[in-house]
């Protein structure tokens, strides 16, 4: 119990301090600029794609479901491998929903940071706590807080993964209102935006006004596997 309680604690610390750390990485990292760079990261073209990143939240995951199978449309889950180490059955709801689940590594690490087989590891060990939560099969991988290098991308192409950017950012973690994370969407979203979200309260509250503004803009909803 106390080796379970201190796994918790020490994954959602890591989760709050990277994020907090890397608020610049946040806001330049986007798929437009930097699809150049490299192939192995994916762009969305063709739709609006949604996207949750999880090591914490867990209660909101539940209503984040409700409401999208609500309106029938589906969303991009990357998730964090501490965090599904502790929420096998939150997991489990997201693969019975039919939802995209893809990876957001292990510890929340900065991937620019390490080395090649430091990536690997990580990557590696987050795909197999999700293969246990009955995730077959791991396609995509977003990098905490949007950072990596050319260790990472050389990682994630011999894992034969893609990686994942946004271009929307809500910065839902740190400003919890609703209507200004609403804006942050429907102010410039356009076919092609893969919108960056977190189980947060206000982001819950926030979501069917944004759903339904982005299909009132005549746009399709899609995950981020099928927008490209």
């Amino acid at each position: 119990m106390k080796k379970s309680r201190k796994l918790t604690n020490f994954c959602t610390s890591i989760a709050i301090i990277a994020v907090v750390a890397s608020l610049a990485a946040i806001v330049t990292l986007t798929p437009k600029r930097q699809a150049e760079k490299t192939s192995a990261i994916l762009s969305g073209k063709t739709a609006v794609s949604l996207t949750f990143n999880v090591y914490q939240g867990t209660k909101e995951i539940e209503r984040i479901i409700d409401i999208l199978s609500s309106y029938g449309v589906s969303a991009t889950f990357f998730l964090g491998g501490c965090w599904v180490a502790k929420n096998e059955g939150a997991v489990k709801k997201l693969v019975e929903g039919g939802f995209e689940i893809g990876t957001h590594g292990y510890y929340h690490y900065d991937h620019a940071k390490l080395s090649y087989d430091q990536n690997l590891t990580e990557i590696t060990k987050s795909i197999e706590v999700l293969n246990s939560c009955g995730v077959e099969k791991v396609n995509l991988f977003a990098p905490p807080s949007g950072s990596y290098g050319d260790a990472c991308v050389k990682a994630v192409n011999n894992l034969n993964l893609t990686m994942v950017l946004w271009s929307i950012d809500t910065i839902d973690w740190r400003d919890q209102d609703v209507d200004l994370i609403t804006d942050r969407v429907l102010n410039k979203v356009e076919e092609g935006d893969i919108i960056l979200m977190h189980p947060t309260s206000a982001t819950v509250d926030a979501l069917p006004k944004i759903i339904e503004g982005i299909l009132s803009k005549n746009l399709k909803i899609l995950p981020v596997s099928e927008n490209a």
